[in-house]
């Protein structure tokens, strides 16, 4: 398993969070956990990792694209 990389983060709802990212042979592992209220872990396999990551790729997209109408 390679060495995880760990993202700490303000959850504009829930506080202190923090996201690992890490790998084992073939799948990905994704850990979310905010810290009043416990984690969740996942490993996926390579494709659905695949998938996942674009997805994420294009959210972001979406979000820069937002314009803030007030």
């Amino acid at each position: 398993m390679t060495q995880p990389v760990v993202i700490k983060f303000l959850d504009p709802h829930e506080g202190n969070a923090v996201a690992i990212v890490r790998s084992a042979p073939r799948v990905v592992g994704i850990t979310l956990s905010i810290e009043k209220n416990g984690d969740t872990e996942v490993f996926m396999p390579l494709g659905d990792a695949e998938k996942f990551s674009q997805a994420l790729l294009e959210a972001i997209e979406s979000a820069r694209n937002v314009i803030d109408v007030e």
